[in-house]
């Protein structure tokens, strides 16, 4: 398998990290729409749509769609149908994934501090949770950004 063997290539804009990161899989395969990787450690799924919307599947799909999966015991995974994030920009796909990254270590390290029972292990649980709350709203409103057409004086860029 792999998305240049199953797919052709020059019709996908796959993110490098997708392709030389550690944890990243490719399990792209020919009956799926398009390629698709896996990282079992972050427990995501990201779908690569072709580059121009006239050769999706559906022209409405954005390019790039996460989706989390959910490892089984055998190791295979299954992937869950609400999409986490979906954007037509490429580097907005590694930025948002970073967050989660680190949102998911943020609330391993809070489970870590609320298991101790010392004043400290409290504030230090306090002042992850904070980090947490705000790793998520600025997840939450992370959104593409359009290239305006003009300047902000409105004339033609």
């Amino acid at each position: 398998m792999g998305y240049a063997k199953e797919f052709n290539h020059l019709f996908y804009n796959v993110p490098e990290f997708l392709l030389s990161s550690a944890g990243w899989e490719d399990v792209s395969y020919r009956n799926d729409v398009c390629p698709r990787f896996e990282n079992k450690e972050l427990g995501l799924a990201v779908w690569v749509e072709a580059n121009e919307p006239s050769a999706r599947e559906y022209e409405e799909w954005a390019q790039y769609t996460v989706v989390a999966i959910k490892c089984m015991l055998d190791g295979a995974t299954v992937l869950c149908d609400d999409e986490l994030f979906k954007t037509e920009v490429i580097y907005h796909i590694e930025e948002w994934i970073n967050m989660y990254e680190t949102k998911m270590y943020l609330e391993i390290a809070f489970a870590s501090a609320s298991r101790m029972m010392t004043e400290e292990g409290h504030d230090i649980a306090d002042e992850l949770a904070l980090l947490i709350a705000q790793t998520q709203e600025a997840m939450d409103n992370f959104h593409d950004y359009e290239i305006p057409s003009c300047s902000p004086s409105g004339e033609p860029m």
